[in-house]
């Protein structure tokens, strides 16, 4: 049995030796990255780090949002990139690169809806006095085929002067119309 241990012993020995010179022929770097946990990062290098403040304020904004005060399809838009912007939240190997563009998508995403009752500015100023300018002629002053066309396009655009819901289109076809 001491035989068999002393020819273990040597081989034990020779085989540590072996790894002994190889290990002393590698540069210290690729040392130190193979004895490093994180083999992936050399010895000399700092991890960067991931900065998720911006978009977790974007999210807490978005969220703060009332999904009936904008339309379906912009809102479904934003519900989108707002998982898809809290999964990068979540995930600890996120990159800054995934970080910054589903920052981009979501902000995108808010600066795309579309409130509900979006109002239109309308402005009845030329109607207005293209009416009043109408209203100050004189019968007697045109023949009866020219005052017989003038009064339905007058009283189309009063009734768009007084329809509260009348849209800038409703104002410039009555407008073209008194024409």
């Amino acid at each position: 049995m001491k035989k068999t241990e002393s020819k273990l012993g040597k081989r034990f020995l020779a085989i540590l030796l072996a790894m002994l010179m190889l290990l002393s022929m590698m540069p210290a770097s690729a040392l130190a990255a193979d004895l490093n946990p994180d083999a992936g990062i050399q010895a000399d290098e700092d991890p960067q780090t991931v900065d998720k403040s911006e978009l977790e304020a974007a999210v807490q904004e978005a969220e703060a949002l009332k999904e009936e005060d904008y339309t379906a399809e912009s809102w479904a838009n934003l519900q989108t990139a707002l998982n898809a912007a809290r999964e990068v939240l979540e995930r600890e190997d996120a990159a800054q690169s995934d970080v910054d563009q589903a920052l981009q998508n979501l902000n995108d995403a808010v600066d795309a809806l579309v409130p509900v009752n979006q109002e239109e500015e309308v402005d009845k100023s030329e109607l207005e006095a293209a009416v009043q300018e109408a209203e100050a002629l004189k019968e007697e002053d045109y023949t009866a085929e020219r005052w017989a066309n003038l009064q339905p396009a007058l009283n189309a655009a009063r009734q768009v002067l007084e329809r509260e819901d009348a849209a800038q289109a409703d104002v410039d076809q009555a407008q073209q119309n008194r024409n």
